[in-house]
């Protein structure tokens, strides 16, 4: 039966298979980070928006770049990234989205998290990373955040992308840890 699709009652119940959950996500992520390519994560972040949107619900996206004192164009290695990915996946809920966000930055997609508690999420990734790197006596890469939030940065999709990413660039310009999008529209 060529180019046709079963349907009607199915014979069994069905269940759900864990390792077809697991080629998914590694069709979804990049192997050497183990999190979602920049493709994948604006799929998600695309549907995530539309559901706040829909629900009139909050979201928070918060970028981050990584910076490395003393080098001008700085660059981790496959492991140090992987080091540095998988802390943030162990710290972020497992409904949150990680991702890469272009070729040089890293995306959080939190659904139902205002920018505050953002934020918290933020300092708490940047207090448990110092303490891994202080134990592992290794290169120690600096995160700089932009955070904004729909409804209360944006109320479209481009604007809250655009928000987070001056934001970060701010955040990685000043040095700090963070900027939300709410402080530039107030400079």
């Amino acid at each position: 039966m060529a180019g046709q699709i079963k349907i009607g009652v199915p014979d069994s119940v069905i269940e759900i298979d864990p390792a077809q959950t697991e080629t998914v996500w590694k069709a979804l992520s990049r192997r050497e980070t183990d999190i979602l390519t920049f493709n994948a994560l604006q799929f998600f972040l695309e549907r995530e928006f539309a559901r706040a949107y829909r629900f009139r619900s909050v979201l928070s996206l918060a970028l981050f770049c990584v910076s490395v004192d003393g080098q001008k164009d700085p660059s981790l290695s496959h492991e140090a990234c992987a080091v540095l990915t998988r802390a943030i996946s162990q710290i972020k809920r497992d409904v949150d989205m990680f991702g890469h966000f272009g070729d040089r930055s890293f995306g959080l997609l939190l659904p139902m998290v205002e920018t505050q508690q953002a934020c918290n999420l933020v300092v708490r990734i940047d207090s448990e990373l110092a303490k891994m790197q202080e134990a592992a006596g290794t290169l120690k890469p600096v995160l700089h955040f932009g955070l904004a939030s729909v409804p209360q940065d944006a109320t479209d999709l481009h604007g809250l992308v655009k928000a987070a990413q001056l934001a970060m660039i701010e955040a990685a310009n000043r040095k700090v840890l963070k900027i939300e999008a709410t402080e530039l529209k107030t400079q």
